[in-house]
């Protein structure tokens, strides 16, 4: 592991509660247009989910706030497990957000999933797949109330969205300064 490598590891840990392996990792910096700090992340459940608690618990400091946080965190949740499951079932790792070198340029740019194959599944498969259909019926949330959480998911994927984005900005400037600075060749 490199240097470079662990500070950007770090940097994504603090920020978003996001673990990375080093191989999700990469860099260039010549100093040229065609430097940049960039991953590859196939995300899942078991990534997403610390995330959102990152995220919720940033929140629910304010007491204010806690009930909203405790709301969010059920509905995140189901979208979160959703979208991972219905990825297993059609065995298709696209209908998960992810990030690739190839799509982004100097920072990450986060490809979103369509939530239409979550959204259009009958009610029945859809307490099924959410693993809702174990639950007494008052602690379910049907797909068509389920529907209307959409802007919950957008806006959870908004963030991840900036988040990727500031944290790769942010280790780019700092490490091309460190770079520039010690004029040290990347590992």
């Amino acid at each position: 592991m490199s240097l470079l490598r662990f500070y950007i590891r770090h940097q994504f840990a603090e920020r978003m509660g996001l673990e990375l392996d080093d191989d999700a990792i990469f860099y260039l910096f010549h100093e040229s247009q065609g430097d940049y700090v960039n991953t590859h992340i196939k995300f899942t459940k078991e990534l997403l989910l610390p995330i959102m608690t990152h995220l919720l618990d940033s929140l629910s400091e304010d007491p204010a706030n806690r009930a909203r946080c405790r709301n969010s965190e059920r509905i995140l949740t189901l979208w979160i497990r959703g979208m991972d499951a219905i990825s297993h079932v059609y065995q298709d790792p696209m209908l998960m957000p992810y990030t690739h070198p190839e799509s982004s340029g100097r920072v990450d740019a986060l490809i979103r999933p369509d939530t239409a194959v979550l959204l259009n599944l009958t009610a029945e498969q859809f307490l099924h797949l959410t693993a809702q259909d174990r639950l007494p019926e008052d602690e379910q949330m049907g797909l068509e109330q389920f529907r209307k959480t959409r802007q919950y998911w957008t806006r959870f994927m908004d963030y991840l969205d900036k988040q990727l984005t500031e944290t790769c900005q942010y280790c780019f400037e700092r490490l091309g300064q460190f770079l520039v600075t010690y004029r040290l060749s990347p590992v």
